[in-house]
């Protein structure tokens, strides 16, 4: 039974990287820890993940590099839609929706 999980993104400067926007988690609940939580139960048990901390980590950089690159695409062709969504699919058949909360909320539960 696959599940989604929808974690909300927002682009704005990050005060960890001076000046420079990027996609962070809109963390105004538990998203932050429901992203990382649901990251590291996908990782356990996989043998050639030795620090399961670090991976969770950077899984987040990159997820969030991936999004910030498509909400870059779409920014730059968006037409008539009303923001970019990227899906993740883990192995155990979750799937990791970001987006901006507003598009997000607008989704099928």
């Amino acid at each position: 039974m696959s599940q989604t999980i929808k974690i909300p993104v927002v682009i704005g400067k990050n005060r960890l990287r001076g000046k420079i926007c990027g996609a962070m988690v809109d963390d105004q609940g538990t998203e932050f820890a429901l992203l990382k939580s649901t990251l590291r139960t996908a990782a356990q048990g996989h043998a050639e993940i030795t620090d399961l901390d670090a991976w969770v980590r950077s899984s987040v950089v990159t997820m969030l590099g991936m999004y910030e690159a498509g909400h870059r695409e779409w920014q730059s062709a968006k037409d008539k839609t009303i923001g970019c969504v990227q899906e993740f699919v883990l192995p155990g058949g979750q799937s990791l929706v970001m987006a901006d909360r507003r598009v997000l909320d607008r989704l099928p539960a």
